[in-house]
């Protein structure tokens, strides 16, 4: 079953103000933190999956570890409906597409 958030849920200390982008398997919402009011991206699994599951972990793990300019940094790991999900540094432009464009 595909997971989705609207705007105004709650997700830990995260409110999601609005989807980013999606891909094949997930979902990308700009978040942001209810006491500090910093802004996040939240990246979701739409469906749960153990090697989703695993990959994603895997994924944080990795840019967890990374510091580059190119590179977002990934800062936590939360649970949403029972599945982790990528807390990131927002960063705020415009879609790889249009840069293309």
């Amino acid at each position: 079953m595909a997971k989705t958030l609207e705007p105004g849920d709650i997700v830990e200390r995260y409110r999601v103000e609005t989807q980013l982008g999606e891909g094949g398997v997930a979902v990308v919402y700009r978040v942001r933190h209810t006491e500090l009011m910093t802004v996040h991206a939240l990246k979701l699994l739409r469906w749960d999956h153990p090697r989703l599951r695993e990959r994603l972990l895997r994924e944080g793990r990795l840019q967890a570890g990374l510091r580059h300019r190119n590179v977002v940094a990934v800062t936590d790991v939360l649970e949403v409906h029972d599945s982790p999900a990528l807390l990131m540094d927002f960063v705020p432009g415009g879609t790889l597409q249009e840069l293309l464009a």
